[in-house]
């Protein structure tokens, strides 16, 4: 399985374009090789995250490569309707676990940069707007 691209041309206010390829790559290991050779041709990722699964091994490589690389990182906490439905997780343990997805991505991304300065460029929360919460099997979007 390839990495499949889609490219847009969009417009802003100012009649000047922009061009955005779209890189949907698997997260399975064995894909790690195809991901980084799609990587080399971003200048940001949307990095999704099970929120129930939270940082699998995989998930740590590809950030460590996209840290390494300097790529901005936004990160999708997904299925935030899992916790509520299936798991029946009180709203306060709820969230707990969603800061708990969080915190252990900044962790492996404060272990991976060198420079302090980096750190502060890399760390991702809701409150500097690189953290979105999706809810993607009942289709409802929650966003910060």
């Amino acid at each position: 399985m390839k990495a499949s691209p889609i490219s847009l041309v969009l417009p802003d206010t100012k009649s000047k374009s922009y061009l955005i390829n779209i890189f949907d790559t698997p997260g399975h290991p064995n894909f790690t090789g195809e991901m980084c050779s799609a990587l080399r041709a971003c200048d940001g990722v949307i990095l999704v995250v099970d929120v129930v699964e939270g940082v699998m091994m995989g998930t740590e490589e590809i950030i460590k490569y996209l840290v390494q690389e300097k790529i901005k990182i936004t990160v999708a906490i997904n299925k935030i309707d899992r916790l509520i439905l299936e798991m029946k997780i009180p709203p306060a343990d709820a969230y707990l676990k969603i800061k708990h997805t969080i915190e252990s991505i900044n962790g492996v991304i404060s272990k991976c940069v060198l420079d302090p300065k980096d750190l502060e460029k890399m760390t991702i929360s809701p409150l500097l707007g690189n953290v979105v919460f999706v809810s993607s099997k009942y289709g409802a979007n929650f966003t910060l």
